[in-house]
Formats: C-alpha cells, sequence, structure tokens
C-alpha cells in the first residue's frame, strides 16, 4: 500500500455486498461454490454496521446486497434498513426462491430500488440443470411475480454459456413479459465452480456474435439491455457510433472493476469484482474503512491504469471504454493485467498501414452486424420445428446439444434428455428420426488432419458445361476428394483432398488433368486459418487447443478412432462398445477422447449435421482479394460472423487475384451479400466475389483409420 496520490482517486459509484456466502442452489458457475451452511469468519453485525456508517461518511455509491442468497442472512433486514437510514440507494440479488409474498412487502418497505433474479433458461430443463436444484426455474418464477404484484421493480440476470446461448431470444421474451425493467446478461468466467466448465466456456469467435447480436437486441425488446463481464461489447457500440455517456439505455461502460465499482467478500475481503479472487485488502485489518483501501492499495492502481496491460490490450485503441476482463485474462492466463483472452479483435489492424485512411474508432465503417444465432428466428421460418407431443425448440435444444455439447459420458443419451428436460424415449426417438432424415450425417468426433500428419488443399477447377458429370465422376471415385461442389462461375468445380502427403495430393491433380485435359485445375493450399468450425445448431463446442506437432497414436488408440470415427447411435453405451473394439474399458475411452480434445487431435466430438437439411438454402464461397496488411483484420472479422463456418487466407494463382476465403452460410442469398459487402468496406480489401453452390457433387468423412464411407 501507498499514498500518493489518494486524493486524484474518485471514490466507487457501485458496491456490490456479498454479505453470505451460504445459498439454497449448488450453480455450476458459482464463484463462490456456495452451499446451504454456515460459514465461519463473516462479518458480524456491529462490523457491518460500522462498515455501513464509515462508507456513508466518504462516499454515497449504490450498494447492491448479493450473495450467496443474501436473503439467508439473519440481520439482512437490519443491514438494508441501516444503509437505506444511511441514504444509501440499494439493490438486491437473490435467485428468488425465499421471496414469498410477505418478503416481497417487505422488500418493497426497505426502499430497495431494484432486485435481481437469474434465470439462465427459458424453461425449467435449462434453468435448473444449471442450478443443479430441481424447482429452481419454478421457484425464481414465483418469486418474480411476488415482487411484481408487490410492485417492487425488478430485472432478469442471465449467465451465457454453451447450455443457454440457443435460447437467448427465449429468454429475453420471457423477461420481457414478466415485466422486467432490465435484461442483464452476464458472459461466464472460469473461477469458482466455473473453473469447472471449459466445455461450457464460448470461444472468442462466439462471444463476438452474442456481444452483436445483445447490441441489436436493445431496439426490438421495450427495457434496458445491458451487459456484465464482457468489456469489449463497449467496443462494439463504439464500432456502431453508438457509444453513450454512462447511464444511457443498452450503453454500459466497460470494465468497472477496481474504478467505479468495488466487491467486498463475506469476510472483509475488497476485490475489483466477485470473479477476480485477489483481495487489496481486508476491511478488519483497516478499521473497516473502505476508503483507506479504495484509495491505496497498489493492485487497484495497477487495475486503473490501462497503459499497464499486456499483450494486446495494451495497444489496444479502446482499452479505456474497454479495458478487457481483468478476471478472465486472470483465470486463463494467470496474470490480471495480460488480455483478454476472449475477444478478437486485432489492434495492429487499427494503423493506418494501407488501402488510405482507417475508419474512425469511434465509428465510422466497419463489418455490418453477424447473422442471427444459428437456429434462431430471423424473419423467416424456422428450419426445424418439434412434432406436437414436443415443447417449443425441442429440436432445435436436442441438436444444438448433440452438435456442439455432446456429454462424454457412459450413457450420453440419458445425459442429454436430462439436460433438455425431456424423457429418454422422446430423445432417442428423436435422434433416430434426425440421423434417418439425414438431418444428422453421423454421430463421432471431427478430427484436425494436420494433427495426424495428413496434407490438405482446395482445388479450383474450370471445365466445360458438357464435360461436368464426367469429371464430376473421375475426381469423385478419389477417396482422398471428400467435399466437391459445382459453383456458378467460370471456375466452376471445387473440391478438398485430404491426403497422407503433399506427394499424394499432386498425384492426384496430375492424374485428373490428364485424363480431363480439356479442363483446368490449380491447388491452392491455405497459408493461415482464421476459422474451422462447420456448425449450424446454435451452441458452442468444448475449445480445443491447436495441436502443435504431429501426434502419435497407439494401436490401440487408432483401434478406438476407428471405432468412433465411422459414427455411432445415441441409444446404448456407446463408448464401452466402441471401447472393446480397443480392448479398453468405456471409461478409458472416455478419457482418451478428452485427451485428444484437449491437445486439438479432434476438434470437437458430437453430431456432424447437413446445413442444407437444416435450412442453410444460400451457401457461398466468399472469395476476397486482400492486400497483406489487411489480411489479419479482414480474416478476423469474417471468422466472428456466425454465418462463416470455414475462413483461410489461400495462395494467388495467375490470372486469379483472390487470398481470402470464407464459407459462409445463410438462409437466404441477401445474408451473404450483407456479409461480404462488409468485408469488403474494410480498408486494404480491393474486390471480392460470391461463388454460390449449384450442386453438391459430393460431401463425406474423412476416414484416417478405417476403410472411408460416406457421412
Amino acid at each position: 500500500m501507498t499514498g500518493g496520490a489518494a486524493e486524484t482517486v474518485r471514490p466507487p459509484r457501485i458496491v456490490a455486498w456479498e454479505v453470505t456466502r451460504r445459498c439454497i442452489l449448488k450453480c455450476k458457475h458459482c464463484r463462490g461454490a456456495s452451499a446451504d451452511s454456515v460459514y465461519q469468519g463473516e462479518l458480524d453485525a456491529s462490523e457491518c454496521m460500522a462498515f455501513i456508517e464509515k462508507l456513508a461518511s466518504w462516499a454515497s455509491p449504490m450498494i447492491i446486497f448479493t450473495g450467496g442468497e443474501p436473503l439467508l442472512r439473519p440481520d439482512i433486514w437490519i443491514l438494508l434498513e441501516k444503509a437505506a437510514a444511511s441514504g444509501f440507494k440499494t439493490a438486491l440479488a437473490t435467485c428468488g426462491g425465499p421471496v414469498d409474498p410477505g418478503t416481497a412487502r417487505r422488500i418493497k418497505e426497505s426502499g430497495i430500488s431494484r432486485v435481481s433474479v437469474s434465470l439462465d433458461g427459458a424453461t425449467a430443463g435449462t434453468h435448473d440443470a444449471f442450478r443443479c436444484v430441481d424447482g429452481a426455474f419454478d421457484a425464481a418464477l414465483r418469486g418474480i411475480r411476488n415482487l411484481k404484484a408487490a410492485g417492487v421493480e425488478f430485472q432478469v440476470n442471465t449467465t451465457i454459456s454453451r447450455h443457454n446461448r440457443a435460447e437467448l431470444p427465449a429468454i429475453a421474451a420471457l423477461a420481457a413479459d414478466l415485466g422486467a425493467t432490465a435484461f442483464d446478461c452476464f458472459l461466464l468466467v472460469p473461477t469458482g465452480r466455473g473453473m469447472d466448465l471449459a466445455a461450457w466456456e464460448l470461444s472468442a469467435e462466439e462471444y463476438e456474435t452474442t456481444l452483436e447480436w445483445i447490441a441489436d437486441l436493445k431496439d426490438s425488446l421495450p427495457l434496458e439491455i445491458r451487459v456484465t463481464c464482457a468489456p469489449h461489447y463497449q467496443r462494439i457500440l463504439a464500432r456502431r457510433g453508438e457509444s453513450r455517456p454512462a447511464g444511457d439505455r443498452g450503453a454500459p461502460k466497460g470494465c468497472l472493476g477496481g474504478k467505479s465499482f468495488v466487491f467486498v467478500s463475506h469476510t472483509g475481503d475488497v476485490q475489483i469484482c466477485g470473479f477476480l479472487a485477489k483481495s487489496a485488502g481486508n476491511l478488519r485489518d483497516f478499521g473497516l474503512d473502505l476508503r483507506r483501501i479504495w484509495e491505496e492499495s497498489d493492485f487497484l492502481a495497477d487495475i486503473r491504469n490501462t497503459d499497464r496491460y499486456g499483450g494486446k490490450c495494451g495497444i489496444c485503441g479502446f482499452r479505456r471504454i474497454c479495458g478487457g476482463c481483468r478476471a478472465r485474462a486472470f483465470a486463463v492466463n494467470g496474470d490480471f493485467l495480460s488480455e483478454e483472452p476472449f475477444c478478437t479483435h486485432n489492434p495492429e489492424a487499427e494503423k493506418p498501414e494501407c488501402g488510405g485512411n482507417r475508419a474512425s474508432t469511434s465509428g465510422g465503417s466497419a463489418p455490418p452486424a453477424p447473422l442471427p444465432l444459428r437456429g434462431e428466428p430471423d424473419g423467416g421460418e424456422a428450419p426445424l420445428r418439434g412434432g406436437s407431443s414436443q415443447a417449443p425448440g425441442f429440436r432445435e435444444k436436442l441438436l444444438s446439444m448433440l452438435e456442439s455439447g455432446f456429454p462424454l459420458v457412459p450413457d450420453p443419451l440419458s445425459d442429454v434428455a436430462r439436460n433438455i428436460g425431456s424423457s429418454i424415449e422422446e430423445v432417442s426417438a428423436a435422434a433416430d428420426e434426425l440421423l434417418r432424415t439425414g438431418v444428422i450425417r453421423r454421430i463421432g468426433p471431427v478430427f484436425d488432419a494436420r494433427s495426424l500428419g495428413f496434407s490438405s488443399t482446395l482445388v479450383m477447377g474450370s471445365v466445360p458445361r458438357e464435360s461436368v458429370e464426367r469429371a464430376a465422376q473421375l475426381i469423385n471415385a478419389h477417396p482422398e476428394v471428400t467435399h466437391n461442389y459445382l459453383r456458378n462461375h467460370e471456375k466452376n468445380l471445387w473440391f478438398t483432398v485430404i491426403a497422407p502427403s503433399e506427394a499424394r495430393i499432386g498425384e492426384i491433380i496430375a492424374g485428373i488433368l490428364e485424363a480431363l485435359p480439356e479442363g483446368e485445375f490449380a491447388s491452392l493450399p491455405a497459408l493461415k486459418v482464421f476459422k474451422i468450425d462447420a456448425r449450424f445448431a446454435g451452441g458452442s463446442a468444448v475449445a480445443s487447443r491447436r495441436n502443435s506437432g504431429i501426434a502419435e497414436l497407439s494401436n490401440r488408440e487408432k483401434e478406438l478412432a476407428a471405432a468412433l470415427e465411422s459414427g455411432f447411435r445415441l441409444s446404448g453405451k456407446p463408448f464401452e462398445e466402441a471401447g472393446k473394439r480397443a480392448g479398453m474399458s468405456g471409461d478409458e475411452a472416455i478419457a482418451l477422447v478428452e485427451s485428444w480434445i484437449s491437445s486439438g487431435i479432434v476438434r470437437r466430438f458430437g453430431a456432424v449435421l447437413s446445413h442444407v437439411r437444416m435450412g442453410f438454402k444460400a451457401n457461398g464461397m466468399c472469395v476476397f482479394d486482400v492486400e497483406s496488411c489487411a489480411e489479419e483484420e479482414a480474416g478476423n472479422a469474417a471468422s466472428v460472423s456466425a454465418a462463416v463456418t470455414h475462413c483461410y487466407t489461400r495462395t494467388r494463382k495467375p490470372g486469379w487475384r483472390y487470398n481470402l476465403y470464407a464459407m459462409a452460410h445463410g438462409m437466404r442469398r441477401e445474408e451473404i451479400e450483407a456479409f461480404a459487402n462488409g468485408i469488403r468496406r474494410i480498408p486494404g480489401v480491393k474486390a471480392h466475389e460470391i461463388l454460390y453452390s449449384d450442386k453438391e457433387l459430393k460431401k463425406s468423412a474423412m476416414r484416417f483409420f478405417g476403410k472411408k464411407s460416406e457421412a
């Protein structure tokens, strides 16, 4: 602690006070891993009263009484009355369960300005699975209705992760229907019990897409839209020219922790927020005087000095209005001053090195917002609907979980049914029907070719119209050719080749050229991969890191891989059955798959869906001519779009000027065109074309470990 410039530090505007850590729920994401038990060392009544008095003598922030469940503290009403009598504006954060009609009236009488209640799903199945207590959703709704009846203003909070991202439109609509004043979206921070939720965490690209969607939401719902634990939302608003002073509707500032917001724990530790468990000092050591810690802490001084931030946050032009999430930086990187790990923005691209003057970072030209979250209504027909016996959104939730959150457990069918709030029989029948009709091509691992030592390329071909059918037959006969499309362009045949070596790829192309002398073919290998994420059901996959080298698999591991990549049905114990073929138990098979995902050998495990049968009828390969100094910005901008599944830079060829490729999918061509036009406006992007798919000539799964078969 140092004194120095204490007089220049403004008091906090908001104090979040964890008056108890005790809670009746067991939430998967809980930063404090709270339980329904008495916690030792909590500030007692006299200490709490002294804290309120000393705070009132220095500042007048809003006090948010939180927990745990604050209503479980026996003297909570005394503390609320003391805060009100001291002139503080107060708020209360509750799970809603303890709010019966009498409690709601008492909340009203205590002068609390607003109550927040969390809804982490639009249905009991989703919410209760996250809160780990049956009936939690219904209890929250009862509490909300009691608050409304008592005339208490309330808001709905939602922690967003893989489990509920597809339900966000329904949750927002529910908040509005209930009469909430605000909808506050919290982006998951992996702390406390949340450290075990890596599989539920959104990727950086999905964070960006979600925040873009939230920014659009404020214009369509009659309530305040807020975002917490995602300070880069302020950058998105600034890019749109919508950044407004703090307090304006829908325009929260970036990370306020340690600057105008402070968190006080149940034992008196002072933190920048509840998610960064690093104490700036304990109230008991400073005479219960928050001012001394707030003004003298070296830790807080570091947090306030954005020029000390590392990585790309340190050079970012948005760092003073965003700041990045310090808690997420600490949780992922082990350094609270390091860069925000879930931000796609590339500050190097702000430098005006090519293509003329760049747009101002406070607005100006920028790519348009990405398409709606996958699987959401966009003004047209939803691609999939449940049957009359199924709850609304049943199939969408099922597909999202099978595609992006397939449970690596001995009995995945039961786990899926429990998580989406349905019966085993209904889930099994629906999954079988989706497989039978081709909506699901297969269920299994998606291996990373490079990690297994394979080479790949995209081949551009041009053949006369009368030769297309013969050319397709010759090309498709090669098992190494996985995808082949006829596109509406002079360069009309485009196919991918995955082979054990570059030499084998060369042999295949040479053989095609020899058999089709009337055609022209050129290999366009990828120079840089920005995105590979062929998912269409609105979920978010477990993020795997890219394997740094070629994996060496044992014979038993190869046997398991061969058993899994052929695909399996949801019923029974598929991992046990696959494991038997490799001479291992089901648990060993699951552990091995988890290690493959962690190392990047497997990009994801789950359902591979047919985008056409999912309703994505407009499929265009968008190609751009981009100056080298703008490749990063354009590639990153394309990758954050929910429309894009693949994005690469590739080698240029004589007579073919394009070097950036983005495969985009939409319900209508207008969506693809809007995306491409947005990228085209980035300085340094000189031209673009969209090559739409006229016909799918071949689409198969690459078999790395066994006989190749159509997917």
